[in-house]
């Protein structure tokens, strides 16, 4: 169980990638500034930039000059001496910075060749990020967005993609590149397009990942509810242990829960019991919260199949965790009022059958939908031009997993660029950078690498069953096969072990891919409740595992350091509770690709196999 070894692993590969290259700030004409507040981009010591970019792009807040003031946006790039030409990341995730993930960049668009890959914080993101108080404090969702908008005043019309393209324009000058491959993601693919379309000599190729519409998300969110049909219903047609019909499970449960909520409870990272309440509106927030979530993208079938038979313990968990995680109360919510509200196309529809959403009702989805977020915004929409995306090579990624940018947005905006290749990932979600979790990475490479000499792409295919949680959680000790070899109760428990272990290892694999770029922090801390019962706690230090339970009755305790400078720490783990063999287990070096645990369990020396970083 060797993951805070492989953490570290990790951070000295982030290190060594920043120190590679040749060329400096200086040269690409980016004039360094001091460090920026604290919130804001990375430092840029003298350390650090040696052989890497970093430093502010000045630009005026409003272009037209009707509202003073300037925005710093902050640039970091690093080099490579081997490869050939620029890749400019937008990054368009409003909750996000886009130079803290520069390394996934890199390591994600390698075989494009570049010689520098270079990112940005997009105003309202990173050092100028924007925040409306309301959106926290404030219950009420029309009188919180109200209130927003009188906090920005005038600054809310000023995070158009308009004014994002000519950010961009911006520090392709102060870099001094004249032809470049633009990478954009979410709202940033909008942005990469729109760019294009208005400096077309300046753009040798585009890679468009969970693209947003040209126009704009949907003012009702159709395409939202043809996602969640679609991936519902395929979901576990394939490799569900379970269930082979997601789609049917899920309807049925909204049609139980149309005759009131659920009452549950799920465990707090401190191992406390906290009342949940599921109804349809926390059932499809916590699907949607899938698409930033490995954790709860690949548990939702089984969740929603143990809820329809009784155990709420996976859904209330899923729904304790998403429940800060709606598009507006989290961070980036104020970012993403002024582009989604800012920028409606005039004469937003207003109708829709009832079956265009379902399973869930249409009044839930129009609430929800950017026309029902918007209705208490109090400009009026604004008018987009119309973008004809000139003749450039493109190729536009989707997760097929993804709700929030749905495959079948993709669809639509490869078809209006020409030649634009299409590459759905299954089974995917919204960041596509992260493959720990999808089709065999040489595929996308593949891709990639033939998109660069002009060729057409093959397309992926995903593992059977890949994609989700492969079984229910057991409801009792007694629903797990221990196999034949030890006494019944020893090897129920042995097989208890490593479920728990997965589930614990899940959710910590989850939170690395979500922080990485804070982990130097020693402020960082991050506590998890386990599904019956305990928590485990992740510090800068160290690992923690108490009264972790997922199978009634067995619980685990150990711990293990992560950042300490103890590399040959080794992982002990206690198993007792009611129903248990209870005994000790001591990590015992690894089997393979998996990490090997042996001691006793009810007087019986035992060994097994758990997943582990190598």
């Amino acid at each position: 169980m060797n993951r805070g070894r492989g953490r570290r692993l990790a951070l000295l590969c982030c290190a060594a990638a920043a120190a590679v290259g040749a060329t400096s700030a200086a040269a690409a004409g980016i004039r360094l500034g001091p460090p920026p507040a604290p919130g804001g981009s990375p430092t840029c010591d003298a350390a650090h930039i040696r052989r890497s970019l970093c430093g502010p792009v000045t630009v005026p807040l409003d272009r037209a000059g009707r509202v003073p003031g300037t925005l710093r946006l902050w640039v970091h790039g690093e080099t490579e001496t081997s490869g050939t030409g620029t890749v400019l990341v937008l990054d368009g995730s409003p909750h996000g910075r886009a130079t803290q993930r520069l390394f996934d960049y890199s390591l994600g668009l390698e075989r494009l060749a570049p010689r520098r890959v270079v990112a940005f914080d997009m105003r309202g993101t990173g050092a100028s990020r924007l925040e409306c108080d309301a959106l926290q404090i404030e219950p009420r969702l029309s009188r919180a967005v109200a209130d927003c908008a009188a906090q920005l005043d005038a600054r809310r019309a000023l995070f158009t993609v308009a004014d994002d393209v000519a950010d961009a324009e911006a520090v392709r000058t102060a870099l001094g590149i004249e032809r470049m491959t633009i990478y954009g993601f979410d709202y940033g693919a909008r942005v990469a397009v729109a760019y294009a379309t208005a400096h077309p000599d300046r753009v040798e190729r585009l890679v468009l990942d969970s693209p947003e519409p040209l126009d704009g998300p949907d003012p009702l969110g159709r395409s939202v509810s043809a996602a969640i049909r679609r991936v519902a219903g395929a979901v576990c047609r394939h490799g569900c242990r379970f269930t082979r019909h997601t789609g049917a499970e899920l309807a049925a449960l909204l049609e139980r829960l149309a005759h009131g909520p659920l009452r549950a409870r799920a465990f707090d990272g401190r191992g406390h019991p906290r009342a949940v309440s599921i109804g349809p509106q926390q059932v499809r927030d916590a699907l949607l919260a899938g698409d930033d979530s490995i954790v709860v993208r690949l548990l939702w079938p089984s969740a929603l199949h143990a809820a329809l038979a009784g155990d709420t313990a996976p859904l209330a968990r899923l729904v304790r965790l998403t429940a800060h995680a709606g598009p507006l109360r989290a961070v980036g919510g104020a970012l993403r009022l002024a582009r989604m509200c800012g920028g409606r196309i005039a004469g937003t529809p207003t109708s829709g059958l009832p079956a265009d959403f379902a399973p869930f009702t249409a009044q839930l989805v129009a609430d929800a939908s950017p026309a029902g977020i918007c209705a208490s915004w109090p400009d009026p929409p604004a008018a987009q031009p119309a973008l004809t995306p000139p003749a450039i090579p493109t190729l536009v990624r989707a997760g097929e997993m993804s709700l929030t940018t749905p495959l079948e947005d993709a669809q639509a905006l490869a078809a209006r660029i020409p030649g634009a290749q299409l590459l759905p990932l299954p089974p995917l979600g919204h960041d596509i950078l992260n493959w720990s979790v999808g089709p065999r990475p040489d595929c996308s490479e593949r891709a990639l690498q033939a998109f660069r000499r002009g060729e057409r792409i093959s397309q992926c295919r995903a593992a059977r069953g890949a994609g989700t949680w492969p079984i229910a959680a057991p409801r009792s000790l007694a629903e797990l096969d221990g196999g034949r070899r030890l006494p019944r109760r020893v090897g129920r428990t042995l097989r208890a072990v490593r479920l728990t272990l997965l589930d614990a290892v899940f959710a910590l694999f989850d939170f690395e891919l979500s922080n990485s770029a804070d982990l130097p922090s020693p402020q960082l801390r991050q506590r998890w409740g386990g599904l019956r019962g305990g928590f485990e706690r992740i510090t800068r230090r160290a690992w923690t595992l108490h009264r972790y339970e997922y199978v009634p009755g067995v619980t685990l305790s150990g711990r293990i350091a992560s950042f300490g400078d103890d590399d040959d720490s080794s992982l002990t783990l206690r198993i007792g509770g009611s129903a248990a063999a209870r005994g000790q287990l001591r990590e015992h070096g690894r089997c393979g690709e998996e990490t090997c645990l042996v001691g006793r369990l009810g007087g019986r020396i035992v060994h097994v196999q758990v997943p582990g970083s190598a």
